[in-house]
């Protein structure tokens, strides 16, 4: 890189520091290329070695990611379970107190409401679950001036240990 025109032509300092910038320069030019020639072996070498994985390498990785989702989706399912076992319980609370309303109403202790009449009467909103978790009807019981509001949980089964009954059978 030569300096401009008007630096090189004037005074006598000027002239030396155009010299000194040069000599600089190639100084510099020439510990970069020294550099550049010491390692360039060796960083090509390691770059040719970057380049790709073996085959090993990606099973391992894939094998690892497997192990990692597994273990999540364990934690996750009992979650799941849960939560759909909480919000059956939680609508089969809310039918209860509306059926039982509904047998005030209509002050027949003797009748006990489906889900489908509470709907055609109103007394049920029609967006309302009418459901379990598991997609079976929920089954509505009224006993002399207990109204009971069953699920037959996940296995769909009357009578199994994982029904949910509302209010819990003491």
């Amino acid at each position: 890189m030569d300096p401009p025109d008007e630096l090189a032509e004037g005074s006598n300092g000027a002239r030396h520091r155009v010299a000194d910038a040069r000599a600089t320069a190639r100084i510099l030019d020439r510990d970069r290329q020294a550099r550049r020639s010491r390692w360039e072996p060796r960083m090509l070498h390691k770059v040719r070695r970057a380049r790709g994985l073996t085959l090993v390498e990606v099973m391992v990785v894939i094998v690892i990611m497997g192990l990692i989702s597994a273990g999540i989706a364990v934690g996750v399912m009992k979650r799941w379970d849960d939560a759909r076992r909480s919000t059956t319980e939680t609508n089969a609370r809310a039918l209860r107190q509306i059926a039982m309303g509904w047998r005030v109403a209509h002050d027949d202790v003797a009748m006990c409401p489906t889900a489908a009449m509470l709907v055609h009467d109103g007394s049920l909103d029609e967006a309302s679950r009418t459901k379990d978790a598991w997609g079976t009807p929920f089954e509505i019981a009224c006993e002399a001036d207990r109204t009971i509001v069953r699920s037959f949980g996940p296995d769909r089964v009357k009578g199994g240990d994982d029904d949910i009954v509302i209010p819990f059978a003491s």
